[in-house]
């Protein structure tokens, strides 16, 4: 019984690794996302002043 519930706690904390490894990848990735949005942002404003001095 004892060997069962250390396979069992072993395969718990795997998950959690995993899902741990999961959300640090997601994060990453909504990071990215975000950049690269401000950059567009940046960019359509930047166009913006550029259309009204002409």
């Amino acid at each position: 019984m004892l060997d069962w519930i250390k396979r069992k706690y072993v395969e718990l904390c795997e998950r959690v690794e995993g899902s741990a490894d999961r959300m640090e990848t997601e994060t990453a990735a909504l990071e990215a996302a975000r950049k690269e949005r401000e950059a567009v942002d940046a960019a359509i404003a930047k166009a913006g002043k550029i259309l009204d001095k002409s």
